[in-house]
């Protein structure tokens, strides 16, 4: 298994373009903000995207998000991830499918 920053990989693209949440808040149904995602983590055996990356360094696992009406949203009983996961728990649901061109 190979863990590597989606901005590292030059040669990848996420499969749909929607799935690009690079820029926007994540958020917490509150309307509490955490922070821009600045970059997602790939597991590039799988071809899936684990997690999101913040601007200030934080992790959190895919599975935890939720795209709500274009609003990048956190599920409740998500934690923080301290780094970046060797696989982040459930990652072997395909939340954000890769193709290489």
């Amino acid at each position: 298994m190979t863990i590597q920053r989606l901005s590292k990989l030059a040669d990848w693209k996420l499969k749909h373009k929607h799935q690009d949440i690079r820029g926007q808040e994540l958020c917490r149904r509150s309307g509490e903000c955490l922070g821009t995602i600045i970059d997602m983590v790939v597991d590039t055996d799988t071809r899936i995207v684990t997690s999101v990356v913040l601007e200030d360094g934080r992790h959190y696992a895919t599975e935890d998000i939720i795209d709500e009406n274009g609003q990048i949203i956190l599920e409740p009983h998500a934690t923080k991830l301290a780094e970046p996961p060797a696989r982040a728990p459930g990652a072997h649901r395909p939340s954000r499918p890769m193709d290489r061109p």
